[in-house]
């Protein structure tokens, strides 16, 4: 069993910005990435309604 499904794991309900969020993962990784000759690139296309409501700790952690 998960530790969220345990309750052991509290997640936060809190409005972010999806695309600062991709900009921050880019900025993060692209030099490291470039340096080893791997092309990385965060593109968030045509999102309507950019603002969010979840963990966005958590949520970076599922993104490359």
């Amino acid at each position: 069993m998960s530790r969220i499904e345990s309750g052991k794991t509290e997640l936060e309900s809190v409005a972010f910005d999806m695309r600062e969020l991709g900009q921050k993962l880019n900025d993060m990784f692209q030099a490291t990435l470039e340096d080893k000759g791997i092309k990385f690139d965060v593109e968030l296309l045509d999102i309507q309604d950019p603002y969010m409501v979840g963990d966005q700790l958590r949520i970076s952690r599922l993104m490359p």
